[in-house]
Order: structure tokens, then C-alpha cells, then sequence
């Protein structure tokens, strides 16, 4: 398998793109990511529009190695991150998918992102805290 080298990240909802708002997610992920030694690309912010997520999503599929989405997950009609995923990835849309994996990412997070104080100090180093990071996929 391939290690992962770069990521992109893309952050669901309209009421993002509106000045009420800020994408702090997007922060906590890119800190957490390079911490991993995983160099993040790209960060996009899209509105609950399907057509334009879904060629967000397959511009950055083809060109990182990880896609991190985070919004547009709950349960209300306008919220089509996952079925957006389910078309483009040419698979069927099953139950409680996002339930089931975010607790895991933050568990694989929490147990190998050193403090600030422990942060890795070489390219090496933080390619080892990446390959720990994908035991937990």
C-alpha cells in the first residue's frame, strides 16, 4: 500500500460559505495531518450542492492520496456528503458509515499525535506516525 503523502480536505455546507461562519474543522484537521508528516494540498469549502461537491471530490480523488470531509453529515435532506461519496466511488450507500468511522479517527488520532512538546522532528519521523496512523483503517 502506498503511504499516505497528501491529503486534501473539503468542508460540506452552505452555511459555511456565509460570513456567520468559520471552518475551524478544517484547522484542527490540517494541524493533526501535518503532524502525521501528511502535507495537505488543497482545502476547498462547498455548499450543499451535489453537482459541485461531487466535482470537488473527484478532482481531489485524482490527485491526493486522502480525502477528508468533514459537514453535511446529519439528517436532513440538504446534508448529501455521504450520498455524494456512495456515486463517485461507484458504491452502495450503507447504514451508519459515518457513525461507525469517525469515533476510530479520532481514536487513531488521540493515540499517535504527539503533544506539541513530542512533535516529531524529522520527515522520517513523521512518516512513521503516519504508517501507525493507517493501522487503525
Amino acid at each position: 500500500m502506498k503511504p499516505i503523502a497528501s491529503a486534501a480536505i473539503i468542508a460540506v455546507g452552505s452555511e459555511m460559505l456565509t460570513p456567520s461562519k468559520i471552518d475551524t474543522n478544517s484547522l484542527f484537521i490540517t494541524e493533526q495531518l501535518n503532524l502525521l508528516g501528511i502535507d495537505v494540498k488543497a482545502k476547498a469549502v462547498v455548499g450543499d450542492d451535489r453537482i459541485e461537491l461531487e466535482h470537488v471530490l473527484r478532482l481531489w480523488l485524482a490527485r491526493a492520496d486522502l480525502i477528508v470531509m468533514c459537514g453535511g453529515l446529519g439528517p436532513t435532506d440538504d446534508d448529501l456528503t455521504r450520498a455524494v461519496v456512495a456515486t463517485v466511488l461507484d458504491r452502495p450507500l450503507g447504514n451508519q458509515v459515518s457513525q461507525m468511522r469517525a469515533p476510530r479517527f479520532y481514536q487513531a488520532v488521540e493515540s499517535v499525535a504527539p503533544s506539541r512538546s513530542q512533535a516529531p522532528s524529522s520527515r522520517r519521523d513523521r512518516r512513521n506516525q503516519a504508517a501507525r496512523f493507517r493501522r487503525f483503517e
